[in-house]
């Protein structure tokens, strides 16, 4: 679509369908909280569009979301461009050739800009030995920092990764497991 309004406009629309549909299943413990911000970078040019959006989302008495990539250009303007809450991708566990001093980096990024942080793995963990300690960094970084833990965190859990990590009969998983559900436990205070 061509201008800001029209695309707003569609947006809208198909917000309000998700919402309807939602509500037609009448889950018992499950509710609609937000609407997620599917696109992890955000233009400049996107202002207008995403300020109606956002409007858009608030009438409907829901949070809108995002979770902008790492280096992402607008990230740290995630509230002015009418962000409820968002989380920084580390983009670390996907790309084998980055290294995990980018998990801190992000986190410092993160703390910055007062986002939260994003926890990233998916089934290669269980299925190939490259990945196996490739969720070590993003653990290690919770574990020494509990105010982190005490923060917003978004899991990024590719195709069911988390079910079948807590299922395993694995020893190795089982205990990486162990040590994600501790990591994720905000410290008491």
């Amino acid at each position: 679509l061509p201008n800001a309004g029209d695309r707003a406009a569609a947006i809208a629309r198909y917000n309000e369908e998700s919402v309807r549909r939602f509500a037609a299943q009448q889950y018992r413990r499950l509710r609609l909280d937000g609407i997620y911000w599917l696109d992890e970078n955000v233009r400049a040019s996107d202002d207008t569009l995403l300020s109606l959006v956002s409007d858009s989302v608030h009438r409907q008495g829901l949070r809108f979301l995002w979770i902008p990539y790492y280096f992402a250009p607008e990230a740290s303007k995630w509230r002015d461009l009418g962000f409820d809450e968002a989380w920084y991708q580390p983009n670390y566990f996907f790309k084998l050739q980055v290294p995990s001093r980018q998990v801190d980096s992000a986190a410092a990024r993160a703390r910055r800009w007062d986002l939260g942080l994003e926890i990233e793995f998916d089934r290669r963990l269980l299925t190939d030995s490259v990945y196996r300690t490739r969720l070590d960094p993003y653990l290690d970084l919770l574990e020494q920092s509990p105010a982190l833990r005490r923060g917003s965190l978004a899991i990024y859990d590719g195709a069911g990764a988390l079910v079948a990590l807590s299922r395993s009969a694995d020893p190795g998983y089982r205990a990486l497991y162990r040590r994600l559900v501790a990591a994720l436990t905000p410290p008491r205070s």
